[in-house]
């Protein structure tokens, strides 16, 4: 619509406080409906050129596919449906899409979905956690020859995926019951047991978490359902069902029958696991080209904490199973031990021997009404102690470069000394990453540690490089004599090189805090501080969040 001029029928008005005739007011009117139209409507098209100018337009086809990535990635794995909705908004998404190619390689769905995933790894996913469960195996121990209903596992046909001409890499199972997954790896069909991409599977993860009920065939190795897995594996996962969910269940005598054969070859093992046994060090034994081990013990915390894993507190325990009194992992580099019982920290995995470890995360648990106070020092130091990683006795893992004490959502935060902060410090000098969740200050470790390093003329941790404390307590941690810690431990890396030309820039990169809750008072020490504007200038990013 082309302007139209205005004004010219009342312009006498512009220079004058004369009120406008009637008629002058319906032209006045009309001009002001005419000018909002002409605002909206170049309002409309300066949007346009703003979306045609927009810097999405630009991206580049892989760039766009990651961005879809992360998009449409749940714990589940990629989310099919909305996959499709983004192939649905324009051509050039489409394309995006078909171009990244894991997108379509972590599915529970139909074969030609896999087959758009190009050379990539492709995982196929059965999940059973809806209800209701298998009618066929359901709370049974073994079949009879009255059950007719279908096992839901078998209904969903994962033989047609395991025996298409679209090879798989990892295989995912969650179930309600054992006997489903039993049923399927003894399936008698050849052109299942002999297929490629079942002989050939690299990974495979079973859930059986939340199944009432353990077959009585896994008693005889011979009968067992582990017996038949692929002989290609080399990552098994096994979440193993609850303890209080077995009714007249012998979780210390029970035996988890997995072939050596199948052991000796894992590089990656998960297993979770509460059953009060030496089933995990009876497996562990064969694991010896293991890199990669995820120990969780899913401890109920209603339960009474100091009984778990009582087996392990017993003198020569292993050798009354017959075991070794010391399990050796010479290639054993990433450890995850997740669910240690408090009381039990010190010997649940004292038999293990890790030189080559690298990357270590331990997370403690305790029961739900234990006082803040209950523990002098965390748990976890006794972990490590159990493990060789302090002295007296020569660190067992010169190399560990990671670690990590807590999970973010801990509901209870144990204290952690001024002794086991030196003992982290001086006797895992290789540290490069150091991160600490919900950890009570009852004394001030940094001082001892500043103190310790002015007087040695030396530098605690020389090699670390990300410096982590999450779930922070604002009226206990000792915000200041932190930040002087940080400076000092600067100062020692400069003095450590004095009479050189050119000093070489301080391995420590970024430090993280994370508050518990918003707390004006720390906010404003924080920014306040005279120190943290000197530490930045040393080329130390430290940083202030909140919590996860």
């Amino acid at each position: 619509m082309a302007l139209v001029p205005w004004g010219l029928g009342y312009r006498h008005l512009w220079t004058t406080n004369n009120p406008p005739t009637p008629l002058e007011k319906a032209t006045i009117w009309q001009d002001v409906a005419r000018s909002q139209y002409s605002i909206a409507m170049f309002q409309n098209r300066l949007a346009v050129c703003r979306m045609l100018l927009s810097p999405i337009r630009s991206l580049p086809l892989e760039t766009l596919g990651r961005i879809f990535e992360h998009s449409v990635t749940d714990y589940h794995g990629i989310d099919k449906a909305s996959v499709a909705k983004l192939c649905l908004v324009c051509r050039t998404w489409w394309r995006a899409a078909q171009l990244t190619h894991s997108l379509w390689s972590d599915v529970s769905v139909d074969r030609p979905w896999l087959k758009r995933a190009g050379t990539l790894p492709k995982t196929l996913r059965f999940f059973q956690d809806d209800w209701p469960a298998c009618e066929r195996h359901y709370k049974r121990d073994e079949l009879g020859d009255d059950v007719v209903d279908v096992c839901k596992l078998a209904e969903a046909q994962p033989f047609e995926y395991l025996t298409d001409e679209v090879p798989l890499d990892s295989f995912c199972i969650t179930t309600w019951s054992p006997i489903c997954i039993r049923e399927f790896l003894l399936s008698p069909n050849p052109r299942f047991t002999e297929a490629l991409s079942w002989t050939a599977l690299r990974s495979l993860e079973l859930n059986m978490r939340f199944c009432p009920v353990w077959p009585k065939s896994e008693r005889d190795p011979a009968t067992s359902m582990f017996k038949h897995l692929p002989p290609s594996l080399t990552s098994l996962s096994i979440d193993l069902p609850r303890r209080e969910d077995l009714d007249d269940f012998d979780d210390v005598g029970a035996l988890i029958n997995i072939p050596a054969s199948t052991l000796c070859r894992l590089i990656s093992f998960k297993i979770r696991c509460n059953w009060d046994g030496p089933q995990i060090a009876t497996l562990l034994q064969q694991c010896e080209r293991l890199e990669d081990l995820t120990v969780e013990y899913l401890i109920n915390l209603s339960d009474d904490l100091e009984n778990e894993q009582e087996w392990t507190k017993e003198h020569d325990c292993l050798e009354d199973y017959g075991l070794p009194p010391q399990i050796r992992l010479p290639r054993l580099r990433t450890l995850v031990a997740d669910g240690i019982p408090a009381g039990a920290a010190s010997t649940v995995l004292h038999f293990l021997s890790v030189p080559a470890l690298v990357s270590l995360t331990v997370v403690i648990n305790d029961s739900g009404d234990a006082a803040e106070d209950e523990y002098e020092d965390h748990p976890a130091r006794d972990f490590l102690q159990s493990l060789g990683l302090f002295s007296p006795h020569p660190p067992d893992a010169p190399t560990l470069h990671s670690l990590t004490i807590g999970e973010a959502w801990e509901s209870l935060s144990f204290p952690l000394t001024p002794i086991a902060f030196m003992d982290i410090a001086l006797d895992l000098a290789s540290l490069k990453r150091l991160v600490l969740h919900e950890v009570q200050y009852p004394e001030d470790p940094f001082l001892a540690m500043r103190l310790y390093m002015e007087s040695q003329r030396v530098q605690l941790l020389p090699h670390l490089e990300y410096l982590e404390f999450d779930g922070v307590p604002s009226r206990t941690f000792p915000l200041e004599s932190f930040f002087h810690f940080l400076q000092s431990r600067c100062d020692q890396h400069i003095s450590s090189w004095s009479g050189c030309s050119v000093v070489p820039r301080d391995s420590l990169q970024m430090v993280v805090l994370r508050l518990t809750g918003k707390d004006d008072e720390f906010r404003s020490a924080y920014y306040s501080s005279p120190l943290l504007p000197s530490i930045r200038k040393r080329g130390v990013s430290v940083e202030l969040y909140l919590s996860y």
